[in-house]
């Protein structure tokens, strides 16, 4: 019960405090008001009748505008109000109408269902006048159907009837009120009119009645003036004869004195009289000048200060304007915040219900994921074997042709050529497992780990130095401004980080790709060619490779571990290949990216990876040996041209053996045969 005592007492105090100051500021602006009274009474004092004429009139000018003002606008706030109530009367019947109707509708859509309903009934009915009665009922049913519709048609076109007969009134009021108001404002510009005359008359009248005082006060000064001046001449003239009578003699003893000294000093004399007349020439025309300016100046001052009370007056009017504006937009402000207000909970509830929509259908969309993923792996498989067995049968006639056809030496293709881009996406799926399951920030942690100690290899080097030179203006202007307060051997890590996070590089993957966009081994030449040019090399060559020092071996690994870079002009423009290939993750999430984000990576980074996997498939046989295979193709089938030619020689020199050995067997028959004896010259002779 003490602690609401102790309140009232401290309110109390505060209210009593809150009357005291406002007692004290009472009595200031009292004393500041009769200060100004006596101050305006004493301005008073010392302006003329005319001017204060003046301003009396002025003010009772401005009070007769102000006024003049209000009574045209309350013909605009009658006629205002008026439509305001008209308003809200149409508003009440629209509303009254619009029930009807809906009461008419639920009431017509009742009775059409119940007579809907009884017309199933009419099948049944056997008995002629049953059923005649039965139509008769559906007909009546069906008849006030269509008076209730009928009468509604009625109480609408009489509503149409009575808005025009509203509208034809309203037109009729609104002419009668400019009417109004034009009288009112002729009326208003006659009595401006006359009071602008009368108070002209009344500045007049007080000028002239000033004037007036003001040459009878002057007359009675000049004359009071010229009374003094003759009774200073009367004894002026006294005292100059008694004077005179004095210096006459001293005059006369004087005369021949100075007779010489006033003729030198005559000379003087006249010489300074010219000059100073001179100079009060230009005294004088100097004077002129300056009234002149003083004159103008005080023309310009009495415009200004003309053109600032209408100013003023203009001012106060547009302030009255804005008030009236600013409490018209403070209620359409009210209603829109209220109606606003409503439509932010009524998206909020749609909101949330399409949110749980969403969540089904993404759990529906990872399922057929799933599916489509389990079908694609197997068709997958199966081409994979196809290729894999044809690529084998590829390569096996490709050093069948370098080591026995053409006696050169052979290298198979680099491993990684024909390594399957799902065993590395199976390990890139676990580690996401691992990292969905491990809180978040401490997987985040792992992967910016696992970045940190990439990037501290040799052979990063000169890949974060040439980001550093060509992509430093990927740097924020926070970061720059933070590098200036930093040691110069922390300067570097943080730019580099800086640029990587700009680059969306966030873990080791997105390092690996940003490599290969980078580095003339990846995108730039291919791991094929390299394969395919290393297969032409001469067996020559080869032994001499091999029989090398163990240090120039040495050296050549170290070269092979440091990787070969884009020139500086091209890396402008694979950065902007990466960040569209990947996605640009990093510039879309700031945090921990979410597991969503890191599949949709994934996922791109595995149809790349495809790509060049299907790439190296097709060209495990590089464009140069594909080429040789075409020349020695060419070359082997002249040779096999040149050897069937040479085997169908060879099959007509057998052919002309054999009928070369059938006719030496058949002349040796003929020489051996015992007819030749009982000829007269047998043929051995001859032969």
């Amino acid at each position: 019960m003490e602690e609401p005592l102790e309140g009232n007492a401290g309110r109390e105090q505060r209210i009593l405090l809150r009357r005291q100051r406002v007692e004290e500021k009472v009595a200031a602006m009292r004393a500041q008001e009769e200060g100004n009274e006596a101050m305006e009474a004493r301005k008073e004092r010392k302006i003329g009748r005319g001017k204060q004429q003046v301003i009396e009139s002025r003010k009772r000018l401005t009070a007769l505008r102000t006024r003049t003002d209000v009574a045209v606008t309350q013909v605009k706030v009658t006629a205002l109000q008026k439509e305001r109530q008209r308003r809200e009367t149409e508003e009440e019947r629209r509303k009254e109408l619009r029930k009807d109707m809906l009461v008419e509708a639920e009431q017509s859509a009742a009775n059409n269902a119940q007579v809907a309903s009884h017309w199933s009934e009419l099948f049944s009915i056997e008995v002629p006048q049953d059923l005649w009665k039965a139509i008769q009922q559906q007909r009546e049913a069906c008849a006030k159907i269509v008076e209730s519709k009928d009468k509604l048609v009625d109480d609408l076109r009489g509503e149409l009837a009575s808005k025009h007969e509203d509208f034809t009134r309203l037109l009729k009021r609104h002419q009668d009120e400019m009417d109004t108001l034009l009288t009112a404002m002729a009326a208003q510009h006659r009595e401006t009119q006359a009071a602008y005359s009368h108070e002209l008359q009344q500045i007049e009248d007080a000028f002239l009645l000033e004037q007036e005082e003001l040459l009878a006060a002057n007359k009675q000064e000049i004359s009071a003036l010229m009374d003094k001046r003759f009774n200073s001449e009367q004894q002026f003239q006294e005292r100059t004869r008694e004077l005179a009578e004095q210096y006459h003699k001293a005059l006369d003893d004087l005369m021949v004195k100075d007779a010489e000294d006033y003729n030198k000093l005559k000379v003087n004399r006249e010489g300074l009289i010219q000059i100073q007349e001179q100079h009060l020439e230009a005294m004088r025309a100097t004077y002129q000048l300056n009234n002149e300016k003083l004159e103008y100046n005080y023309r310009v001052l009495v415009e200004r200060d003309h053109e600032n009370k209408n100013t003023i007056n203009k001012q106060k009017r547009k302030i009255a304007r804005q008030r009236d504006i600013l409490s018209t937009l403070k209620a359409r402000y009210h209603e829109l915040d209220r109606k606003y207000q409503e439509e932010n909970m009524r998206l909020t509830e749609e909101y949330k219900r399409v949110t749980e929509l969403f969540k089904d259908l993404q759990s529906k969309f990872r399922h057929f994921e799933e599916s489509d993923l389990k079908i694609y792996q197997e068709v997958w498989a199966v081409n994979d074997e196809v290729v894999a067995e044809l690529v084998q049968r590829v390569l096996r006639a490709d050093k069948t042709i370098h080591e026995q056809l053409l006696g050169w030496g052979w290298r198979p293709p680099h491993e990684n050529t024909f390594q399957s881009p799902w065993e590395q996406i199976e390990k890139d799926m676990q580690t996401l497992a691992t990292e969905a399951d491990g809180e978040g920030e401490g997987a985040e942690s792992a992967a910016r780990q696992k970045l940190q100690e990439r990037l501290q290899e040799r052979k990063y080097m000169g890949l974060l130095s040439l980001l550093l030179d060509e992509a430093g203006f990927l740097i924020e202007a926070r970061a720059k401004a933070l590098l200036n307060t930093l040691p110069a051997d922390e300067q570097g890590r943080v730019a580099v980080d800086a640029v990587l996070n700009a680059l969306g590089v966030q873990d080791v993957e997105t390092l690996d790709a940003l490599v290969e966009h980078l580095s003339l081994k990846g995108r730039g030449r291919g791991l094929h060619s390299k394969s395919g040019a290393s297969r032409l090399v001469p067996k020559e060559s080869q032994k001499s490779e091999h029989s090398a020092s163990p240090s120039t071996t040495a050296h050549q690994k170290d070269d092979e571990e440091l990787e070969e870079w884009v020139p500086r002009d091209e890396v402008v423009q694979r950065l902007k290949v990466f960040v569209e290939q990947e996605g640009n993750q990093a510039r879309s999430v700031k945090s921990k990216p979410g597991a969503a984000s890191k599949v949709s990576v994934m996922t791109k980074r595995m149809m790349e990876k495809e790509r060049l996997y299907w790439n190296n498939m097709t060209n495990v046989v590089s464009e140069r040996g594909v080429r040789v295979w075409a020349a020695l193709e060419r070359k082997l089938q002249g040779y096999l041209k040149m050897l069937k030619h040479r085997q169908s020689r060879l099959e007509e020199v057998d052919s002309l053996q054999a009928q070369n050995d059938e006719l030496r067997n058949l002349l040796a028959q003929y020489l051996s045969s015992r007819v030749n004896e009982e000829l007269c010259l047998p043929p051995a002779h001859v032969m």
